[in-house]
């Protein structure tokens, strides 16, 4: 068996003598590759392009979230306020709670009051009592420390200033302070004195 004949192709252009050089090859290899590095480039930009529509749009969403977002919180800044407003002043009625009316101190006092002694001044803070006041002898005067000592409403009391009177106004002056006890949340004890 014979080969079959080959058909017979003629060039009959002279091969170019730039194209068979390196530099040639190279310049050939460069334009034959560097039409699809420009097509591919042309279609990132284009892609760029086309998704920078997209982006606009997800920014104006975030945006506008963000606003009907700081809306919502600067409308419960106010609520939030109001809120701590309200528990400073709960805070401040249950601290009131825990203490001692100044009416039962009071009644206790007047309890504890013989008919010769007179109070003067009278000041009320959580802690104590302190008040001045004028006997007109020295029994009451006794009888009415003594009273204010054995009172489970006092822990301690102390004697501050003690003049004795002048013509004028005769009996004691003195000046006591009488310490409340730490029992200040429970109710007074309603003992007679």
């Amino acid at each position: 068996m014979t080969a079959p004949p080959r058909p017979l192709a003629v060039n009959l252009l002279p091969k170019d003598a730039f194209s068979e050089s390196l530099v040639g090859k190279t310049l050939l290899w460069a334009l034959s590759i560097g039409r699809y590095i420009v097509v591919f480039t042309e279609a990132i930009v284009i892609l760029s392009f086309l998704s920078r529509f997209k982006l606009d749009r997800d920014l104006t969403d975030l945006n506008t979230g963000i606003e009907q977002q700081l809306a919502i919180i600067q409308s419960f800044g106010d609520l939030e306020q109001n809120i701590r407003n309200l528990q400073e002043k709960l805070d401040f009625i249950a601290a009131l709670e825990t203490q001692l009316p100044p009416q039962a101190v009071v009644n206790h006092l007047a309890q504890a009051i013989p008919p010769d002694v007179q109070l003067t001044e009278f000041e009320f803070t959580p802690e104590a009592v302190t008040f001045k006041a004028h006997a007109l002898t020295t029994q009451g005067f006794s009888i009415f420390i003594r009273r204010v000592q054995t009172n489970p409403l006092f822990q301690d009391i102390e004697l501050q200033d003690i003049l004795s009177g002048s013509s004028a106004l005769p009996g004691i002056q003195f000046q006591v302070t009488a310490f409340l006890s730490d029992k200040n949340n429970q109710e007074a004890p309603t003992t007679s004195l």
